[in-house]
C-alpha cells in the first residue's frame, strides 16, 4: 500500500524522535484562542503571548520546551512548571534561560510542588 517509508540510516535512535515531535509541534499548532461573542478560532500561539508548560520536565516536556524557544513560534514568555527539582535542573542545564533570553523569550523553570496557590503563582507569571 506504499504507508511505510523505508529508513535507510544507521542509527535509528534519531529517526525514532520524529513521532514524539510531531505530537509536540501538532500539539503547538492545535491551540487556539477566541475572543468572547466572536465565533472565529485563531490557530496556533499567539506572536509575543505566553506559554505555559505544565508538567513539562521530562523527555516529552524538553522537547516541547525546545520547540517553544527555537520552532520559530517567537512568545515572549515560556514558563515551564514540574515537582521534580532533578528534572527541573537538568532541563535548565539543557535549555538554559540565557538561550531563550538570546532569542527574545523569557525562560521561567517553575516547581509548584509544596505551593499553597499554584494557580495563582502560574496566572500571575503567563497573565
Amino acid at each position: 500500500m506504499g504507508c511505510v517509508l523505508p529508513y535507510h540510516g544507521s542509527y535509528f535512535a534519531a529517526a525514532s524522535l520524529a513521532e514524539p515531535m510531531c505530537c509536540i509541534i501538532g500539539a503547538y499548532h492545535a491551540n487556539y484562542h477566541t475572543t468572547q461573542y466572536v465565533y472565529e478560532h485563531r490557530m496556533g500561539v499567539k506572536p509575543g503571548g505566553n506559554i505555559a508548560l505544565l508538567a513539562c520536565a521530562g523527555p516529552m516536556g524538553i522537547g516541547a520546551i525546545d520547540y517553544a524557544i527555537n520552532g520559530g513560534i517567537q512568545p515572549s514568555r515560556v514558563v515551564v512548571v514540574d515537582i521534580d527539582d532533578k528534572r527541573l535542573a537538568q532541563v535548565q542545564k539543557l535549555l538554559p534561560v540565557d538561550l531563550a533570553a538570546s532569542k527574545g523569550i523569557e525562560l521561567v523553570y517553575v516547581n509548584t510542588k509544596g505551593m499553597s496557590d499554584p494557580v495563582q503563582t502560574l496566572r500571575a507569571l503567563t497573565g
